[in-house]
């Protein structure tokens, strides 16, 4: 049986079958052809969150928390399949370490929540806050860590970006959330992306 490949680009519309690309010399080509997140961004199935200013965080595993917190309810009917972690310092923090912790119920949240698609629908079930009790959390991951100098004494630095590549599932009923091992003064901005995958 032979196997056939179409050489070339193709045009198709969803629920339609193709066959697999090929190049010239009978080479199988498999290719991302886009970023690695296109597909769930194009399908508005990737959303954000970010801290529109710096925040005031609570120490270690506070449950009186600030920073940033998704929560997935209880019954979404989604999974949220962590992508990114971001964290920013803008002022003088407490030296430390920056993270990402764990647990379950909700966190009420009155930030937005956008889709990766700019004009797409806000999630319909994640919220999101800077600041809310939460029940016990876990720390998760350790992603970086933060300075106790003045931002000037760095010079230009790259904000941590932790790249999960879909490592971390929030089922629904539980939230995660950013974790400082220090209280920090209006130093620290985070962000999350996620997908929402149906259970």
């Amino acid at each position: 049986m032979a196997n056939q490949n179409y050489v070339g680009v193709q045009s198709a519309s969803d629920g339609s079958f193709i066959y697999g690309r090929a190049g010239k010399q009978g080479d199988l080509i498999k290719s991302k052809l886009h970023g690695d997140m296109y597909e769930q961004a194009y399908r508005g199935n990737l959303f954000s969150v970010t801290n529109q200013a710096a925040v005031t965080t609570t120490a270690g595993l506070a449950t009186t928390f600030t920073g940033l917190a998704i929560a997935n309810p209880a019954g979404s009917g989604v999974n949220l399949v962590i992508r990114l972690f971001e964290c920013s310092q803008s002022a003088v923090g407490a030296a430390g370490a920056i993270g990402v912790m764990v647990g379950s119920g909700a966190a009420a949240g009155s930030l937005t929540v956008r889709n990766a698609k700019v004009g797409g629908p806000a999630s319909p079930t994640t919220t999101a806050s800077a600041g809310a009790t939460i029940a016990t959390p876990v720390l998760e991951r350790i992603c970086g860590s933060v300075g106790s100098l003045a931002t000037t004494g760095y010079g230009l630095l790259p904000s941590i970006c932790y790249d999960f590549h879909g490592s971390l599932i929030i089922p629904p009923g539980y939230y995660c959330a950013s974790y400082t091992s220090a209280i920090t003064t209006s130093a620290l901005a985070f962000g999350f992306v996620w997908e929402e995958v149906p259970v």
